[in-house]
């Protein structure tokens, strides 16, 4: 006769796992997806912030003080022509880049304070024009076309023999 054979009635309990391999998955997916976001996050914040940076560059009105020279000797004028030549100076001295430019415009051709000035107006407007042109050029990046026809247009008056364009015709 067979042996019979034994059929267990109850099943042994099996070990369970302690979750910690579930756990560790789920950390790991937090730790990406909040890594993941953060970096997004600031990606955007940097770039907002530089956006509103180029919109937000007002136009310099003065220029550094290592552009400023001291003021030149001139020699005896007339009084009109020293007021002149003290507003011009004065407007130097203090940055006012623009300023000094347009009064020197103002003097008549035949002052003799036009050619004492004029190396000091000549390197002022050479700094100036490069600074100008380096934000004419952020102006143009940002297709900024109105601000690049006026600061053209400003630039073109305070600054007549360079013969700027008064607008400019590739920002269309």
């Amino acid at each position: 006769m067979p042996e019979p054979v034994l059929v267990r009635e109850v099943e042994l309990p099996r070990t369970r796992s302690s979750g910690a391999a579930v756990v560790l998955v789920a950390a790991v997916a937090m730790f990406t997806a909040v890594g993941a976001s953060a970096f997004v996050v600031r990606v955007r914040m940097q770039e907002a912030a530089r956006q509103t940076a180029w919109n937000t560059v007002p136009a310099p009105e003065s220029m550094p003080v290592s552009l400023v020279r001291a003021p030149v000797d001139v020699g005896p004028l007339g009084p009109a022509d020293q007021a002149r030549v003290d507003a011009f100076q004065h407007a130097m001295s203090s940055g006012d880049v623009p300023r000094a430019l347009a009064l020197y415009n103002e003097f008549p051709a035949d002052c003799a304070a036009v050619r004492a000035l004029a190396s000091a107006r000549d390197e002022i407007a050479t700094n100036y024009l490069s600074a100008e042109l380096e934000q004419l050029s952020d102006e143009m990046d940002r297709h900024d076309c109105p601000t690049v026809d006026m600061h053209l247009a400003r630039l073109s008056a305070l600054l007549p023999e360079k013969n700027l364009p008064k607008t400019m015709e590739g920002c269309r």
